[in-house]
């Protein structure tokens, strides 16, 4: 009979310690199921758990730089006389659709005094043109003043210098190579376009690149 309780008193212990061991892994499951972080993929992490920020965007879009065909359109040849306007309304003549025109495009005459009233909005909003006391920056020549649209569409004119029209004179055709030298944000109104030939507090005439220089009234 002592035997026999031996027996039962260890089939008791085993049973308990098999309850236990249970009861344990059953709890760690119920913590872990409450409490373990689940599997996410970087761009859905929050930025609280990413060290305050999150995940760098994809690169943004850039704007299409100009064709053979634009800086040729927008090229003001050395010597030549013309002025910036002129670049633009070309521009404009060429594709009145692309920059506001809403008219008859088939309407020749109509679409040139819509391009020549616009170039000259455009001049001014750009900063060539004072519209406060008449200054204005020219060009001497060998650059394209090309009329683009940014990566957030906004209208800008960006002078893209011909290098080789540095070094000779022969070059000066529009079909050499460029590289974009100055943008110009075009200002939301005339009222707050900035000239940038002239201190805006003295009047005094501001340094240009050198294919440009400054005309005030009167000179």
């Amino acid at each position: 009979m002592k035997h026999s309780g031996e027996n039962s008193g260890a089939r008791v212990a085993k049973i308990a310690v098999l309850l236990i061991a249970i009861l344990a892994v059953g709890a760690g499951l119920l913590w872990h199921h409450y409490h373990a972080v689940p599997t996410v993929h970087l761009a859905q992490w929050p930025a609280a758990h990413n060290g305050g920020s999150s995940p760098p965007p994809h690169p943004q879009p850039k704007a299409a730089g100009p064709s053979d065909a634009q800086l040729a359109l927008a090229f003001v040849a050395k010597g030549s006389g013309k002025s910036v306007e002129w670049a633009l309304i070309r521009q404009l003549v060429a594709d009145p659709g692309s920059w506001g025109f809403s008219g008859d495009r088939n309407d020749k005459e109509a679409v040139k005094q819509w391009a020549g009233h616009r170039a000259a909005v455009l001049a001014i909003k750009g900063g060539y043109v004072d519209w406060k006391f008449g200054g204005e920056v020219r060009t001497y020549g060998g650059v394209s003043y090309v009329l683009q649209k940014d990566a957030k569409d906004k209208t800008q004119i960006v002078e893209y210098e011909e290098a080789s029209s540095q070094l000779e004179f022969a070059a000066n055709t529009g079909s050499g190579t460029f590289s974009p030298a100055t943008t110009h944000t075009i200002a939301a109104s005339v009222a707050t376009s900035q000239f940038f030939g002239a201190s805006p507090v003295t009047g005094n005439r501001l340094l240009v690149p050198h294919y440009e220089y400054v005309v005030f009234p009167g000179e």
